[in-house]
């Protein structure tokens, strides 16, 4: 993907954004340190072989996010150990130690990387980021007629009338059996929506999840209906034999009160043609 579109930076921030949510939501575990981990050695190292990205793959500021997320999800993975084979004093004065120490090299580091120029905030990543940048500082970009905002009439053409079924997915997704699996297609509806408001072409980056997310609500209004007629047919024949039940025993009753009542009026009406 990256050798063949420049949009590979969406994917390579949103997964680190994803790992950085788990970790915030006590949703992390080795099985995501671990595909993390391969994903982002081996995209790092395949990325630099392609031409036009080279070293841009450690310097530039689109691949930022993933190193930063890289060193802070090993730096949470040894602080769990930590915790697990210290005492609690122990680990309370050894965690603001770590957290003063981290804090100043990140700002340190990240402040000499901008000035030295080493490491660039692009046009392309600075209009995403503020989308009047363009209009500012660089015309040409922003004159580009896939570079302009989109409007709401394009949403609707592009996509249809799936738009109505968002609201139900993203409650089944984040509200009803919530997995990491839900939490990454939110997060990737969430920020494509975002990043396809601020850019007409980055309308390809909403389109699947769209269907993705409109897909997952339609098939959660059909099992809830499925499960409501189910259950509708198979309760209703009990109620009716219950009631027909009921009803012929009180019939039953009422002709039998009235036959006892018919014999008691016709017994003095005997004894009186015997006489």
């Amino acid at each position: 993907m990256v050798a063949a579109w420049g949009g590979y930076s969406f994917i390579i921030n949103i997964i680190p954004i994803f790992v950085l949510c788990l970790i915030f939501a006590n949703r992390f575990n080795m099985k995501i340190y671990v595909a993390y981990s391969v994903f982002y050695a081996m995209g790092t190292m395949l990325s630099m072989t392609i031409p036009f990205v080279t070293f841009n793959a450690i310097k530039s500021s689109e691949h930022l996010a993933s190193h930063c997320v890289f060193f802070a999800m090993n730096g949470y993975v040894f602080m769990e150990f930590l915790r697990a084979n210290l005492k609690a004093q122990q680990f309370k004065g050894l965690v603001r130690i770590g957290t003063a120490l981290t804090l100043v090299t990140f700002v340190f580091a990240f402040v000499y990387l901008t000035f030295s120029g080493n490491t660039k905030w692009s046009g392309r990543s600075m209009t995403l980021l503020d989308p009047t940048y363009a209009k500012k500082y660089i015309p040409i970009i922003a004159s580009v007629s896939e570079h302009q905002p989109t409007s709401w009439q394009n949403y609707f053409f592009d996509l249809g009338y799936i738009l109505l079924l968002l609201p139900a997915g993203y409650y089944y997704l984040l509200v009803e059996n919530v997995t990491q699996g839900t939490i990454f297609i939110a997060i990737y509806g969430v920020l494509s929506t975002y990043f396809s408001c601020v850019m007409i072409r980055l309308m390809l980056t909403l389109a699947p999840v769209v269907c993705v997310i409109a897909g997952i609500a339609l098939s959660e209004l059909f099992r809830k209906a499925g499960d409501s007629i189910r259950h509708n047919m198979t309760t209703e024949p009990e109620e009716t034999e219950k009631g027909d039940f009921v009803s012929t025993k009180s019939q039953g009753g009422s002709s039998s009160s009235k036959g006892k009542n018919k014999s008691k009026t016709e017994k003095p009406k005997k004894s009186q043609d015997l006489f």
